[in-house]
């Protein structure tokens, strides 16, 4: 018995502003869950856990949808 996989991607244009991998993302301020504002920096200040110690060091994962759907 055999098996075949095909896989076709649509051929999306280039953008000329996307950001790459691993650059810095500029500032900019979005609705949360909620609808509040919040602000990059926001999510980029040090966290100060409850048990008193050291602040922990700050991530965020941006995910970037293109259009086209």
């Amino acid at each position: 018995m055999g098996f075949l996989s095909l896989r076709v991607e649509a051929q999306l244009p280039q953008s000329k502003n996307a950001p790459a991998v691993g650059q810095k993302a500029p500032e900019f301020v979005l609705p949360d869950s909620e609808g509040k504002p919040t602000r990059l920096l926001q999510l980029l200040a040090p966290a100060m856990p409850a048990d008193g110690q050291a602040p922990r060091a700050p991530w965020v994962l941006l995910v970037f949808y293109r259009g086209y759907w």
